[in-house]
């Protein structure tokens, strides 16, 4: 699940890749001082909000460009990367990222668990209010994320993933 405060955004949406992106580079601050960004925390405040007022502000390129090769260097999810190819309904995109099988059956086991521990919290009252639903939907898309790199590895037989980017046919 996201490591951002919770704040209902549309499933899916590019507003929801930017705001997890930004969370797992650290935060606004975090991502404002990255070489390459030139944007103040306002601004990348509104690429990730999806209040009315901030529906037309969307993350350049360019930007977008800087926030995945620094998660690649990290050894973090390509976050808008991946939100691109699922929308061009493309396999899961390469930024340079390689996960192991076993790292991605970790990722996938740890996914699965906070999805299940996340359901059964807003179960506690027998009733799901629409914005538990959302967060689910949005719980349940990140292990579905990771669920999609193990199939295009085991897919490529390269024993990583995504493989795909590397030049190899599934």
């Amino acid at each position: 699940m996201s490591k951002f405060p919770y704040k209902p955004r549309a499933p899916q949406s590019l507003k929801a890749a930017v705001s997890a992106a930004v969370a797992d580079l650290g935060g606004l601050d975090a991502v404002a001082a990255l070489p390459g960004v030139g944007r103040s925390r306002t601004t990348l405040f509104k690429y990730g909000d999806d209040g009315d007022e901030n529906l037309s502000h969307n993350m350049p390129m360019d930007v977008a460009a800087v926030l995945t090769r620094e998660a690649a260097r990290r050894g973090l999810a390509p976050t808008l990367a991946w939100w691109l190819s699922d929308q061009a309904g493309l396999p899961p995109a390469d930024s340079g990222t390689a996960l192991s099988l076993p790292q991605l059956g970790a990722r996938l086991g740890q996914e699965t668990a906070e999805t299940f521990a996340a359901l059964s919290a807003a179960l506690a009252d027998n009733a799901l209010s629409p914005a538990e639903r959302r967060e689910l939907i949005a719980a349940l898309e990140d292990v579905v994320r990771v669920a999609r790199l193990g199939i295009a590895a085991l897919s490529c037989g390269a024993g990583t993933a995504p493989c795909l980017g590397a030049g190899s046919a599934p």
